[in-house]
């Protein structure tokens, strides 16, 4: 599965607010996910989709992944 669908798929996917794929400029290999989920529930539903279990699958016996993927947790502030 390539990221595009991994995208479009979870661009689909109820309680999915935002998906913004970005690619490192001066490394093309490094890829940043920024998303919104409505709830904890709906993003541990995406982790467990299909579309993300079946690009985890492909990557990892493609050796894919350069390091390990980390998710990183933000909270919104308001100015």
């Amino acid at each position: 599965q390539s990221l595009i669908l991994l995208g479009k798929e979870t661009r689909k996917e109820e309680g999915n607010i935002e998906f913004i794929m970005h690619q490192e400029e001066d490394d093309p290999s490094t890829f940043f996910f920024y998303e919104i989920y409505s709830s904890e529930e709906t993003f541990q539903t995406h982790l467990n989709s299909d579309h993300v279990q079946g690009f985890v699958r492909n990557a990892e016996t493609n050796n894919l992944f350069r390091d390990e993927v980390k998710i990183i947790r933000l909270t919104k502030t308001e100015l």
